[in-house]
């Protein structure tokens, strides 16, 4: 693999506690970004060297729109945006806010639509579940999980498993598994049900998987260590360690991707986030406390692109705008747009060369006489032998060769 490609993140929201999410609208793609300023900007994926949010970018000055949230309804100034998600049909925004507060708005228009939730706690992460994203799942600093429907948000079903204060949550693609990530390290799934009864719902995993020093130690880092299903929903990737950890759904058993040699690529540090592109998951990409973002081939389980901040910044965020292309969010607030091509970025050698040009078809020469004293090749016919008793011949049938004796009779 070549040398880690240097990327610089324009800025979107400022630095401090910020989110980002991406999906298609009624308007098209949009990626949005919420931080410490109150506001969430909207952009689209921009040209080659321009910034995502900016206005003056020519491919994107249409779609640059923001959604200002320094004022909430009590008159609460500083609200500073902690968390973003984006429903799977593209007509919803989610905004988690420092003060505990999950709002809903439309979109596109971005218009405010209800109060979904409120913790005592800044809100960490919101996802959309159950497969048509009635119900969203908002986790926070304090402890437990909360599960909201979205048509009546009076009917509420929390899960009080995790000890601590909870990282992210994730649904699986069908919407019958929730993952999240805890503050003291642990990752658990449940089944839950449909009805968000209780009773029904149930832990199926619980173990620990996280460095806690590493992503516990810092209050940089404390809100990193985001969850990703495979877009089958046959396997859970996991944060915290140097190498990408796959959990097989079912056995829960634990499969790690590795660079093929220990040189090619991959992280030095514990990763922090993941994310499966959305090619059926053909390529997971990951960023890790020593500042890279690197892409994988989950299959060939080797690391197939290394991108660097050059502002020397980790990475918040991960989320992909189609199959080779990933929209990054650094700790600083800045967002960039990160591509390579997918069919030869794992391209490798298939044997040895034989130096001969790619451009050019090898052709056989044609073959000498086999024979001593036979004949040049006439009419696909050549000569081999003769003598009184008769000839023998090699006659040319393009598929093959026949040597037929045609004997000389005397009367």
């Amino acid at each position: 693999m070549s040398e880690p490609e240097g990327v610089k993140a324009w800025f979107a929201c400022g630095p401090g506690m910020c989110d980002m999410d991406a999906a298609t609208t009624s308007d098209g793609l949009r990626i949005f970004a919420g931080g410490a300023e109150g506001t969430v900007k909207v952009g689209a994926k921009p040209g080659d060297g321009e910034a995502v949010f900016d206005p003056k970018s020519s491919s994107i000055q249409d779609a640059v729109a923001e959604l200002n949230l320094d004022v909430n309804d009590d008159g609460d100034e500083g609200l500073a945006v902690t968390a973003v998600a984006v429903s799977p049909a593209g007509d919803e925004l989610a905004v988690g806010l420092r003060n505990g507060d999950v709002k809903l708005h439309g979109l596109p228009k971005l218009d405010f639509k209800s109060m979904l939730t409120r913790f005592t706690a800044p809100v960490l992460g919101l996802a959309y579940g159950m497969k048509d994203g009635d119900v969203i799942a908002a986790c926070s600093e304090e402890p437990g999980i909360r599960v909201v429907r979205r048509s009546n948000n009076s009917k509420v079903l929390t899960l009080t498993d995790m000890s601590g204060g909870v990282k992210s949550v994730d649904w699986d693609p069908c919407g019958d598994f929730l993952a999240a990530s805890g503050f003291d390290g642990t990752v658990k799934v449940w089944r839950v049900d449909p009805s968000l009864d209780d009773l029904s719902t149930e832990v199926v995993m619980s173990e620990s998987y996280f460095v806690k020093e590493a992503m516990g130690g810092s209050a940089e880092f404390e809100h990193l260590g985001k969850l990703a299903w495979h877009p089958d929903g046959k396997s859970l990737s996991v944060t915290g360690a140097a190498d990408p950890l796959m959990l097989m759904r079912d056995s829960w058993k634990r499969s790690i991707i590795v660079p093929e040699n220990a040189e090619d690529g991959g992280h030095t540090k514990e990763i922090t986030i993941a994310a499966f592109s959305p090619d059926g998951g053909r390529h997971l990409a990951t960023a890790a406390l020593d500042g890279r973002l690197v892409v994988w081939d989950v299959e060939e389980r080797l690391a197939v692109k290394t991108f660097v901040n050059t502002d020397q910044e980790n990475w918040r965020h991960l989320k992909w705008l189609d199959k080779s292309t990933v929209a990054a969010l650094s700790i600083g607030g800045g967002v960039c747009t990160l591509s390579y091509n997918p069919v030869t970025a794992a391209a490798k050698p298939t044997g040895k060369s034989s130096g001969n040009s790619a451009t050019e078809v090898e052709t056989t020469p044609r073959q000498d006489p086999f024979q001593p004293s036979s004949t040049p090749l006439e009419e696909a016919r050549r000569y081999l032998c003769w003598n009184r008793v008769g000839t023998i011949i090699s006659v040319d049938e393009v598929t093959q060769d026949t040597t037929p004796p045609e004997p000389i009779f005397k009367a």
